[in-house]
């Protein structure tokens, strides 16, 4: 090992040891070793430092993912539970307007309805069986509309109300079928039409003439 000696005033020497003690030297050689020389990245062995702590940051960062994976998924998780209760909240208070507006429209129905008379309801349907309506004075309903002109056929098990005009009309799509047929009797006749004949048939009200072929109403 070599030596360098340096010869400096008291001046010059306290001034090197005040810029030593400022950089954190406790000794003023390894100052001045480091300002000729340069601060060394390596120990005596060989070993660098700034590798080794590399490594130990990247262990350490891989550690500390491991710990906070299981919880980012928990909380990726939780971030979707909320984004969707907040789309079905949403989506909630859009309905309620629509199933308000529905309710008062229902409302509404029902009360144009108690406002209409039996005569009113039997128009507009055309005809109404006994078996399907719930009525607390059936025999004041069906007197009634037969005082106003509807037609009042009174079978063994109901009695059925029909609207003159729907029984015009019923009796000249019936003469139109030649057929016992009940198939392409449907198919001639709408619905609630279908559901008269079905009911005069089984009560033996109407009946299949097979010398004429056609369909007789036996209605007083």
């Amino acid at each position: 090992m070599k030596y360098l000696t340096l010869k400096l005033t008291e001046d010059e020497y306290k001034e090197l040891e005040e810029r030593a003690r400022s950089e954190g030297y406790a000794l003023v050689s390894d100052y001045v070793r480091t300002a000729l020389f340069g601060r060394q990245e390596q120990t005596e062995k060989g070993v660098d430092i700034n590798a080794i702590s590399n490594a130990i940051a990247q262990r350490l960062e891989r550690k500390l993912q491991d710990v906070l994976n299981p919880f980012t998924g928990k909380i990726d998780d939780l971030a979707r539970r909320v984004t969707a209760l907040e789309e079905r909240v949403a989506g909630s208070e859009e309905q309620k307007p629509q199933k308000q507006q529905e309710t008062r429209t229902q409302q509404q129905q029902r009360q144009e309805d108690q406002r209409k008379t039996a005569m009113d309801i039997l128009k507009e349907r055309g005809v109404l069986f006994e078996s399907e309506l719930r009525l607390r004075s059936p025999d004041a309903f069906f007197s009634k509309l037969d005082k106003e002109g509807a037609k009042i056929i009174t079978t063994e098990t109901e009695r059925i109300a029909i609207d003159q005009e729907f029984l015009r009309e019923f009796k000249e799509k019936l003469s139109t079928i030649t057929t016992e047929d009940m198939e392409e009797a449907q198919k001639k006749l709408r619905p609630n039409e279908y559901k008269l004949f079905e009911k005069l048939k089984n009560y033996a009200v109407a009946i299949f003439d097979s010398t004429k072929h056609r369909w007789i109403l036996l209605l007083e």
